[in-house]
């Protein structure tokens, strides 16, 4: 968490998929996911196209939401714009990957000499909303004071690149990894409030010891739907 590339990681995790024989199906959005006597049992995309299935697995980040909404399930989250901010390389000054419990600021110096720092700015009411590109130029410039903050010898270095997106924040900051009793049949992992990346291999093998029924590895009650029931 913080050294790793994602898009290596996530290339070999497909490459590797794709060996033991899963399949990937890209193109239209899913539009909902339907029960059958009360079971979910469909996922329905875009283009009308029905996928039967005893078990689903919804992680699909803030998505999710409006996914599960459909079924009569919500998760308490919401979305956050973070944007990660990539310097020219400089000699080294520390290889350690640093954040602040705030979550304002975190990154590390890589190997090349660049900084890759990451950050929040506040600005998420006005950002763009296009995937493609979800950065103002406001935003960046944000996150730069708030990196000042704690690094001012940086200030003169030049930004080369940075690239946004939204993380899927849960009002507790606990992701929702868990079976949904309301709804057999549907596991939910999403929620994970800016640390899904770092804690995903551990929750791949979670969440295939839930669709095999198997005895989890880790006690994941901590996570379960149910903890924003009301209790009476």
């Amino acid at each position: 968490d913080g050294h790793a590339n994602p898009l290596k990681v996530t290339l070999a995790y497909y490459k590797k998929a794709r060996e033991l024989g899963a399949r990937f199906l890209t193109g239209p959005k899913v539009e909902r996911i339907k029960k059958v006597k009360g079971r979910a049992r469909k996922v329905i995309t875009e283009d009308k196209s029905v996928f039967k299935a005893e078990k689903i697995i919804l992680a699909a980040g803030y998505e999710s939401r409006s996914i599960a909404q459909k079924i009569g399930i919500d998760i308490p989250m919401k979305k956050v714009l973070l944007e990660v901010l990539v310097t020219e390389p400089v000699p080294p000054m520390f290889y350690q990957m640093l954040g602040t419990a705030a979550a304002d600021f975190y990154g590390h110096q890589s190997k090349h000499g660049s900084f890759v720092f990451g950050g929040t700015s506040g600005m998420d009411a006005y950002a763009i909303e296009d995937e493609n590109n979800p950065t103002l130029s406001k935003t960046a410039s944000s996150i730069c004071r708030g990196i000042m903050k704690y690094f001012p010898v940086l200030k003169e270095l030049n930004i080369i690149r940075s690239w946004g997106g939204y993380i899927d924040d849960c009002t507790d900051h606990i992701p929702v990894i868990r079976q949904v009793e309301e709804v057999p049949g549907l596991i939910l992992a999403c929620a994970f409030s800016g640390h899904g990346f770092g804690i995903s291999p551990a929750v791949g093998l979670l969440l295939s010891e839930m669709a095999l029924e198997k005895e989890t590895t880790l006690d994941i009650t901590p996570f379960r739907y149910d903890r924003f029931k009301t209790k009476i």
